[in-house]
C-alpha cells in the first residue's frame, strides 16, 4: 500500500536498503520513473531526476538498487542492449538519487545477461548472473553450463566489475536440467539470491531431483562456496518438478529452519510454505492464503529512514 492505495500493477520492486524499498514505475511507451518508499511511515517520494529514457533502439534488460556506503547514497543501475542484437554492448547506466545531474554512463556490462533480471544487493554491489563474453553462448541455448556461468558484481562505490565464478562443483551441470532457461535469473524463480546474509544459489534440479542451496561465505572470495544444503525432493513430498518452483525465503531459530515457498506454474499459485529443520531433517508445511499468485523474497528492515534522500545531511 502506497498513501492508503495499493500498488498499481505497472511498479516493480528493485529492493530495499536500510527500511526504503526502491519502486520503478514502468510504462509499454514512455520513461520509467523510480520511487523510494518507507512502509513503516508510509511515506514515498518520486525522484524527477531519476526519469529514464533510452534510444527506441535499445531496450531495457536489467536493473539494481542499492546503497552506497561511502558515499551515503542510494544509487540504481540500468543496462540497456541493443533490440535486435543480443551479444552487446550493454550500456550501464547509474543514477545517485541524492542528486540532480540524474543519469550518466559507466563501464560496459561485461557479460552476456540474461534477458530480463534484478540485481541482488549485498555488501555495497549488486550482482547479476551472465555468461563471459569470450564464451560467446547465446544465455538462451539450453544446453549452456554452469561453469559457463559467472555472477557479475558491480561495486557501488568504485563502479566497477568483478565477475565471479560458481562453485566448481556445478562443471558440467547443464542449466536446462534447473529451470526453464528463458527464466535463467527472473524474479519468479531466482538462481541467485542472499539467504542468512550470504550471496546463495538455489539449484532444484529437475533432473536428480535435489533442491540445493550453496552460499558464498566469504564475499567475493570463489574458494568459500559452501553446499549449506542437498535435500532429496520427495523428502519435501515432490513427486515431479515439472510444474514447481521451490524459492527459498529465509532462515530462522538459530540458523535451524530454511523457509521456503512451493509455486505451482500450472495454476499460477504459491499452494504451500515449507519449513526444513536443518538439525533434526524434519520437514512441516503450512498452507497459504488462496490466490495468492507469488511471493518474492526481499531483505527489509524496518526503519525511520525518510526517502526524502535530498534533505539528508
Amino acid at each position: 500500500m502506497i498513501r492508503g492505495n495499493k500498488l498499481k500493477c505497472n511498479y516493480q520492486i528493485l529492493g530495499s536498503c536500510n527500511g526504503l524499498v526502491c519502486l520503478t514505475e514502468r510504462y509499454n511507451k514512455g520513461p520509467n520513473t523510480f520511487h523510494l518508499w518507507n512502509p513503516t511511515t508510509k511515506k514515498e517520494l518520486m525522484y524527477p531526476y531519476s526519469t529514464l529514457k533510452h534510444p527506441k533502439e535499445e531496450i531495457l534488460i536489467m536493473l539494481g538498487y542499492g546503497y552506497d556506503n561511502s558515499r551515503h547514497s542510494y544509487r540504481v543501475v540500468a543496462i540497456f542492449g541493443h533490440v535486435i542484437s543480443r551479444v552487446g554492448p550493454f550500456r550501464s547506466l547509474i543514477c545517485s538519487l541524492d542528486e540532480k545531474r540524474g543519469w550518466r554512463e559507466i563501464q560496459d556490462f561485461p557479460a552476456q545477461p540474461p534477458w530480463t533480471m534484478v540485481g541482488i544487493y549485498l555488501n555495497n554491489t549488486l550482482n547479476w548472473l551472465g555468461a563471459p563474453k569470450s564464451i560467446g553462448r547465446d544465455l538462451l541455448n539450453p544446453r549452456i553450463s554452469f561453469d559457463e556461468l559467472v555472477i557479475v558484481s558491480l561495486d557501488l562505490e568504485t563502479e566497477t566489475y568483478t565477475q565471479l565464478l560458481l562453485p566448481h562443483e556445478l562443471n558440467g551441470v547443464v542449466v536446462g536440467d534447473i529451470c526453464f532457461i528463458e527464466g535463467l535469473h527472473s524474479n519468479e524463480a531466482p538462481l541467485v539470491g542472499v539467504l542468512n546474509g550470504y550471496l546463495s544459489l538455489f539449484i532444484h534440479n529437475r533432473k536428480t531431483k535435489h533442491l540445493s542451496i550453496w552460499q558464498m561465505k566469504e564475499f567475493r572470495n570463489q574458494r568459500s562456496w559452501t553446499l549449506l544444503l542437498n535435500i532429496f525432493l520427495l523428502d519435501f513430498g515432490i513427486n515431479d518438478m515439472q510444474y514447481d518452483f521451490l524459492i527459498p525465503l529465509c532462515m530462522t531459530e538459530k540458523d535451524r529452519h530454511i523457509v521456503i515457498v512451493k509455486y505451482l506454474i500450472n495454476i499460477d499459485r504459491v499452494n504451500q510454505i515449507i519449513i526444513y529443520n536443518m538439525r533434526d531433517k524434519r520437514v512441516s508445511f503450512r498452507n497459504m492464503v488462496k490466490n495468492l499468485c507469488w511471493i518474492h523474497p526481499i531483505e527489509h528492515v524496518q526503519s525511520l529512514v525518510s526517502p526524502d534522500v535530498f534533505s539528508q545531511p
